[in-house]
């Protein structure tokens, strides 16, 4: 089989692999999260095993201690969100002027070069212009 022919092979047969995996995304979640918890934790699930703990009662504590510190978080994080949500909407102006700003600095960037756009960003209090820029 000539070179071209097996790349071309390779070729369909990654992306029949990928129409598969896209296909049944839903189903393979659970499997992918599994796999990528199982490789997180096996550090200390071994780190425990060169301590003479038996694999199985090791996983066992690996596996309560990661679902506690899951729970403890959530029951952090959550409270803190919920608890004034009222706040988190008070934020958003503020963010969408910074954002406004930035996007004023860019194009000034893009259009004039960094010069201008210093003395520019003086004009909105964030640095000084020189003398020599006064006329931005």
């Amino acid at each position: 089989m000539s070179l071209k022919n097996q790349i071309t092979a390779w070729v369909v047969l990654l992306g029949i692999f990928g129409l598969l995996l896209w296909m049944f995304r839903g189903i393979l979640l659970p499997f992918v999260l599994g796999i990528t918890l199982a490789y997180l934790l096996n550090p200390f699930v071994d780190w425990l095993q060169r301590r003479r703990v038996h694999r199985g009662f090791a996983t066992l504590v690996v596996m309560l201690v990661a679902v506690l510190l899951l729970i403890t978080a959530f029951l952090l994080i959550v409270p803190l969100l919920c608890s004034r949500p009222l706040a988190w909407l008070g934020i958003f102006p503020a963010m969408s002027s910074n954002c406004r700003v930035l996007s004023k600095i860019s194009s000034r960037v893009s259009n004039n070069g960094w010069a201008r756009t210093a003395c520019w960003s003086s004009n909105v209090g964030w640095s000084r212009c020189s003398p020599m820029e006064s006329g931005c």
